[in-house]
C-alpha cells in the first residue's frame, strides 16, 4: 500500500510542478518523509526525479518560446556555484526536517501572491489551454 501511495504522490507532484516548470524536488522530499522514507533513499531519489521532470519541463517551455538565455545565465552564474555549496553540507535528522518544513511553509505562503507574466508579443493565451504535445 505505501508503494501505491509514494507513486500517487509523486505523480502528482511531477504533474502540478512540471506544469509551473519546476522540477519538485521539495514536494517529492516530502511525500517522502510523510511516508517514512529514510533521508539517506529519499534524497538522491528526489535529485534524479526534479533533474527528470525539469528536463520536460524545459523541453515544453523552450518549444513555445518561453526561453530567455540572458535570464538563465544570470541566473545560473549564482546558482551553480550555490547548488554545489550545498552538497557539501550534510545535515541529518532533526535540522534537516526543521529546514524541509521551513522552505514548505515558505513556499505555501508565497504561492497565493504569485503572479505569471507572458513574454511580449506571445501568442499563448494560457499554457494550461494551449497544446504542448
Amino acid at each position: 500500500m505505501q508503494m501505491v501511495l509514494a507513486l500517487i504522490a509523486i505523480g502528482g507532484v511531477a504533474f502540478l510542478y512540471s506544469s509551473v516548470g519546476h522540477g519538485g524536488a521539495t514536494g517529492y522530499l516530502a511525500a517522502a518523509t510523510l511516508l517514512g522514507i529514510a533521508p539517506a533513499l529519499a534524497r538522491p531519489g528526489a535529485l534524479w526525479l526534479n533533474c527528470f521532470v525539469a528536463s520536460i519541463a524545459f523541453w515544453r517551455f523552450a518549444r513555445m518560446g518561453f526561453f530567455d538565455g540572458r535570464v538563465f545565465l544570470s541566473l545560473a552564474g549564482a546558482s551553480v556555484p550555490l547548488a554545489w555549496l550545498g552538497s557539501r553540507l550534510h545535515l541529518d535528522g532533526r535540522p534537516y526536517a526543521v529546514l524541509l518544513s521551513l522552505a514548505q511553509a515558505n513556499a505555501l505562503i508565497r504561492v497565493p501572491g504569485g503572479s505569471a507574466r507572458l513574454p511580449e508579443g506571445s501568442e499563448a493565451e494560457c499554457v494550461c489551454t494551449s497544446s504542448m504535445t
